[in-house]
């Protein structure tokens, strides 16, 4: 029987972690988080034994890995029981399962708030979008999966990763919108430290810094337009880059940007 149990959270957005009526679930050893991980990925799909062990360890399983992943099954399932008599991690014949409600995994609550920000986007709410956007956001707390072990464990940190950046870089842009650069120019002045051939990123900062009350010096934004042009390892800005550039650097700004409250248009 397939059980989504009331009153259980989990969270990949940071350490593999789950919640039973608010109190934290020990959830074993780092391989066992990892099992964990895989199947809150899986979206309630069955997950095959075969696959759990290839996630895990590739080429380099032992001959006791499918009897050590059913080990680790077996003590998730005792760990997360749904009601008298069954478990929130459903076995069948083809795998392992775990379903989930809407508000009960952190990833898919990011993935929800993204979506309406989206939506208020395209209906010309820009504040709304933002706010929805910082409270997706705010659901992270470190490394995606951290706790985690598996040879999955990289791949899957780096493409939530990047779920993160583009709703960062989204919420950034509709900040500027709303007229925040002096805001948005001292955030990003970190991201982009951290995040170096991020073309978007280099195209915010430049647009933060023409719209701060107080202009750039020129070899301010000069330097910010020689780091657009070395994000592309070209001898030209990127696509993306290159209306900034131009308008960034030149006397008269050349591109529309809303203005920060007291600069003018």
């Amino acid at each position: 029987m397939v059980v989504v149990a009331a009153g259980v959270e989990f969270s990949v957005l940071g350490p593999v972690r789950a919640w039973r009526d608010g109190r934290e679930v020990d959830l074993g050893s780092p391989q066992q988080c990892g099992v964990l991980g895989l199947l809150l990925l899986g979206g309630g799909r069955p997950v095959a034994v075969e696959t759990l062990v290839d996630q895990l360890w590739g080429e380099l399983a032992p001959s006791s890995a499918r009897e050590t992943v059913r080990t680790y099954l077996s003590r998730l399932r005792r760990t997360l029981p749904a009601g008298e008599s069954g478990s929130m991690i459903d076995s069948g014949r083809g795998g392992y399962a775990l379903p989930l409600g809407p508000d009960s995994l952190d990833l898919l609550v990011f993935e929800d708030r993204v979506a309406r920000a989206r939506r208020a986007r395209a209906d010309g709410d820009n504040a709304a979008a933002a706010g929805l956007l910082r409270e997706a956001l705010a659901l992270w707390r470190g490394p995606a999966l951290a706790g985690a072990r598996g040879k999955f464990v990289a791949h899957e940190r780096a493409r939530l990763d990047q779920l993160r950046l583009v709703a960062l870089e989204e919420r950034l842009a509709l900040d500027l919108d709303l007229g925040r650069h002096g805001e948005v120019l001292a955030e990003v002045a970190s991201l982009v430290v951290g995040y170096p051939l991020q073309e978007r990123l280099r195209e915010l900062q430049m647009l933060a810094l023409y719209g701060v009350p107080v202009r750039p010096t020129h070899s301010r934004c000069t330097a910010a337009c020689a780091a657009c042009w070395t994000v592309s390892w070209a001898s030209s800005p990127a696509p993306t880059c290159a209306p900034c550039t131009s308008g960034c650097c030149a006397p008269t700004p050349t591109w529309t940007c809303r203005p920060a409250p007291g600069r003018p248009s």
